[in-house]
């Protein structure tokens, strides 16, 4: 698991803490919130403050605790590492931490935003697709085409059958390649 993912299960667990202010907590108590040892705790403290991500300060003695500081909101920690995962084309990583309960409402919206605009395709409107064709002396086939309701239409047919163009509301149109050929 990366630093960052340590550091989002961090600051998932202490949400009620804001960003820039600074708290007492045990290392036994995010020992149990990392599910590592107090020794592995304390090298995860020193590489997110190398990140910038948090600053630690560690508690003088037996049973101190120490005091933590988190440098960077959940939601731009958040996106920035589904905008990581997302790059890697790890998607099913992507999902996954975008799925989670403790995920606060907002900052899912936001991450599920971020999903769709990845996976979503260009809009040609059927008018605009329309009018390319009449205007254009180029051939011009598009995959998808989004209609004026916001229903996405697509182009099916091979080379020798006409286009077939079949809606979400079931109203199948047909464009004729004759054109196209000439």
């Amino acid at each position: 698991m990366k630093t960052i993912e340590h550091f989002l299960k961090l600051r998932l667990c202490f949400q009620e803490v804001e960003t820039h202010r600074s708290f007492e907590v045990s290392l036994q108590e995010l020992a149990e919130v990392l599910f590592c040892s107090t020794r592995n705790v304390k090298r995860l403290l020193k590489s997110m403050e190398q990140e910038g991500l948090i600053y630690w300060k560690p508690g003088g003695g037996r049973g101190k605790r120490s005091k933590l500081y988190f440098k960077c909101s959940l939601e731009s920690a958040m996106q920035s590492h589904l905008q990581e995962l997302l790059r890697r084309g790890k998607y099913k990583k992507a999902m996954a931490w975008v799925k989670r309960r403790d995920l606060p409402a907002a900052i899912r919206n936001a991450c599920y935003h971020t999903l769709l605009k990845e996976f979503s395709f260009p809009r040609i409107a059927w008018t605009d697709y329309l009018r390319a064709k009449e205007q254009s002396s180029v051939k011009f086939r598009p995959v998808l085409i989004s209609s004026a309701s916001g229903k996405w239409m697509i182009v099916e047919g091979g080379r020798n059958q006409p286009s077939l163009i079949s809606c979400r509301s079931r109203l199948p149109r047909t464009i004729d390649r004759r054109e196209d050929r000439e």
